[in-house]
This record gives C-alpha cells, sequence and structure tokens, in this order.
C-alpha cells in the first residue's frame, strides 16, 4: 500500500509495501520519516540508520537521503514545504533534534484520522484543509523535540492558556466577516489576520471563544441558510448548494446529511 496527500503546505505519505528510492534532496522542505512498523533503512549525508517502530529520523532541506523498505515494513512521512519550521511555528527560530520517536499506534491513528479529514475536504474549499494543516503543524509543534521543546508542566500550562488567547473585540470582527462571506472561499489567513493572531494560534482561540472551529462555525451557518432555501421550492438542490456557498452539488449532499441527518429533498419533503 502507498497512499499520497497533498495540500498547499504538507505532504503526508504512508507506505507498506517494498519500497526504495535513490539518493536525492528536498529544496526547502522538511520531512520527518518515521517507521511505523518494521525497519527502515535509511541513508542521510552518507550516514547509514537502521530505523525501528517509532524511531523518526528528520531530514532538512537539500540533506541527501534515500530510504530502503521491505514488504513487512512500514514508513510514515511528513513533509512541510516551502519554508523554514521557524515560519510555521510562531516565527520561532526552531532546531530541532535529528532522531525523533513517536509512539508508533498514535502517529499511525493520527495519519488515519488526517486522511479522512482531508478526503472528506471540498478541494474547493480552502478552510476545512486549513484547519486540518494547523492540526498536523500543531502536532509537530508539540510532538518534536528541539530549541523549543517544553518540560511537562510549561506545556500543560500552555495548552490550558490556549497561547495566548486573541481578545474578545478581535474574534467579534472574525464572526462579523464569517457572517457576511461564509458563502464565500474563506482561509484562516484572511481570518487570523483579523484576529492579528497567527495561524498556529488562531484556531484554538477561535474554537474556545465560539466552541467550535472556524470551519463547524461556518458549515453551521450554510446548512441554516440552506434548510431556509430548501423551503422554497422553486429553488433546485444544486441552486442551494452553490447559493451556500458549495462548489458541488455531491459536497453539499454529504455536509447536509452528515449535519442534519437527513437528506436535502427529506429534509424538504418533510417540510422541516
Amino acid at each position: 500500500m502507498k497512499m499520497i496527500i497533498e495540500t498547499p503546505q504538507l505532504e503526508l505519505w504512508r507506505i507498506e509495501e517494498d519500497f526504495f528510492n535513490l539518493p536525492h534532496a528536498h529544496e526547502d522542505r522538511l520531512q520527518i520519516t518515521i517507521p511505523i512498523k518494521g525497519t527502515c533503512f535509511l541513508t542521510q549525508e552518507n550516514k547509514d540508520y537502521g530505523l525501528t517502530d517509532g524511531h523518526g529520523l528528520l531530514q532538512y532541506s537539500a540533506q541527501q537521503h534515500s530510504f530502503q523498505i521491505g514488504g513487512n515494513s512500514g514508513v510514515i512521512i511528513i513533509q512541510i514545504r516551502n519554508n523554514r519550521p521557524g515560519d510555521f511555528f510562531r516565527g520561532q527560530n526552531i532546531e530541532f533534534a535529528l532522531q525523533q520517536k513517536f509512539d508508533p499506534q498514535m502517529i499511525t491513528k493520527q495519519f488515519q484520522q488526517w486522511a479522512s479529514e482531508l478526503f472528506r475536504s471540498d478541494p474547493a474549499d480552502p478552510l476545512a484543509v486549513d484547519e486540518t494543516e494547523a492540526r498536523i503543524l500543531s502536532f509537530l509543534y508539540y510532538s518534536l523535540r528541539g530549541s523549543h521543546t517544553l518540560s511537562g508542566k510549561e506545556l500543560a500550562v500552555l495548552r490550558a492558556s490556549g497561547d495566548q488567547e486573541a481578545p474578545e473585540h478581535h474574534l467579534a470582527r472574525v464572526l462579523d466577516y464569517i457572517h457576511a462571506n461564509y458563502t464565500q472561499r474563506i482561509s484562516i489567513d484572511t481570518l487570523s489576520a483579523i484576529a492579528l493572531q497567527s495561524r498556529f494560534h488562531f484556531i484554538r482561540s477561535f474554537k474556545a471563544f465560539t466552541y467550535m472551529t472556524p470551519y463547524q462555525y461556518v458549515l453551521g451557518l450554510r446548512m441554516e441558510d440552506a434548510k431556509k432555501q430548501l423551503l422554497h421550492r422553486g429553488k433546485t438542490v444544486t441552486e442551494v448548494s452553490l447559493n451556500v456557498g458549495f462548489s458541488s452539488t455531491s459536497q453539499f449532499y454529504r455536509a447536509f446529511l452528515k449535519v442534519v441527518g437527513v437528506t436535502p429533498e427529506e429534509f424538504r419533503a418533510g417540510g422541516r
């Protein structure tokens, strides 16, 4: 099995089959290679490593590397594109440790969750993808050892505090913007700029303020609008889906069924 998922900032790989590649390097890309079962034989900068379950290795941009696994082995690879690590992680000048340790079952479960979210996302709607990217980067920030590593007590305090939540009046401006534009394409970059926060902080602050993620909030507004429009018999389901911001009727169907519990036609027929 080989699975590759690409987003604007990330590339996620899961390989569980005979695989090898030739020595190569990535420009402007940080890679974390994590064996989840068996042994991964990796060569990096002319040094050989035999990596076993959960023992990951970082490849910084321009570092030559190659690896090989057998059919009974598996790896997860996470690549962060187009920037230095610190540019994603709060602007800090971070140096990650070369060797990292993960729980193989935990990282496999996380990968499955990320893949499920990204496969369900509407490719024309960046907000859900932005949120998943932000969660992956947050996971890496708290999981990777390096110059930013906090003690257990410091980490607990930081997580509990919400990482310096934005003032309420900034978040109120974000809500005003969402209510005026929920049928349009909205990005985390736009919302975090209105809140005067980094992407890293914004989603957590928004959820603390509304008890929902930005995408959940936008989706709720779209569904309420869709229900009102569906009760007007002159509009087709396709027209309603486009009116409330979906790029395809199939995406609208899936979202409506998940949120409302019935299909758009069933909702209309029941007059609910």
